[in-house]
């Protein structure tokens, strides 16, 4: 459900894009709020939005996060647009 726009459809912020599988097969929400997030201080990463899945879902490393139910998962990837670097869910 979004706002109406006569030209267009907005999603608010915080509405969910789609869910994710992680490897601990937990669902995650992947929201409109983080896709932005992406989409303004990485934009390379929305080239090739499999490799978010990817990473959620088969990381190389899986860290604590900032709270005791955050995990973070990473990934490297040799192939992107800019270097090879990790990628950081």
């Amino acid at each position: 459900m979004g706002y109406k726009d006569t030209k267009r459809s907005v999603k608010p912020a915080d509405s969910v894009i789609k869910h994710l599988i992680a490897y601990d097969r937990r669902r995650i929400r992947f929201l409109n709020t983080q896709r932005l997030h992406i989409a303004y201080f990485h934009p390379e990463v929305l080239e090739d939005e499999s490799k978010i899945e990817l990473t959620v879902s088969e990381p190389e490393l899986v860290a604590r996060g900032a709270t005791e139910d955050t995990k973070v998962c990473y990934r490297f990837f040799t192939d992107t647009p800019v270097t090879a670097k990790y990628l950081v869910v």
